[in-house]
């Protein structure tokens, strides 16, 4: 039971600084050829809608707001767990809308995946993410991409990089 309320103090610092996006290691769809653009991905909202103990881990079920330079708008909502040995994963999946280049407006559902460093302190450390759209969620039909990024587990915010096609 200590190390569930050590652990709330990641779920505290989480909320409290805006600073937390899930993160990952593994691939999924393919954007296929296409148009790749890098910027900045940054996380406006947090919203932490649970967080209990289970086996010496904290389950937190968290909702983040955001948007990346130049493009979409998102929001997603889903599990992070965080682990006794400082480690977090983190599984999502979310919606995303705006601009997209030659492709114009776009939005639909994507799924996101990744892990965590978590500070000793309770305090992010940052960690790296992937993301892809899911096949026929999009508007207009046929788009997709594909994102590698990271974040700043101090400031919110990290460089991606998105493939992503019209068709």
């Amino acid at each position: 039971m200590k190390r569930f309320y050590a652990a709330l103090g990641v779920a505290a610092t989480i909320a409290g600084l805006g600073t937390a996006l899930f993160a990952a290691e593994a691939g999924s769809a393919s954007a296929g050829a296409g148009t790749t653009v890098t910027g900045t991905v940054q996380i406006t909202n947090v919203e932490t809608l649970s967080a209990r103990p289970a086996g010496g881990n904290l389950i937190l079920e968290v909702r983040y707001q955001g948007f990346k330079s130049g493009l979409w708008d998102w929001q997603v909502t889903g599990t992070m767990v965080i682990h006794p040995n400082g480690t977090a994963d983190s599984h999502a999946h979310g919606t995303f809308s705006g601009p997209a280049g030659d492709c114009g407006d776009v939005n639909g559902t994507f799924e996101i995946t990744g892990k965590w460093t978590v500070n000793p302190d309770g305090s992010l450390a940052g960690g790296t993410f992937h993301a892809h759209s899911i096949d026929e969620s999009t508007n207009p039909g046929g788009f997709r991409f594909n994102e590698v990024a990271s974040i700043d587990g101090s400031t919110g915010n990290g460089p991606y990089t998105i493939t992503y096609a019209c068709r």
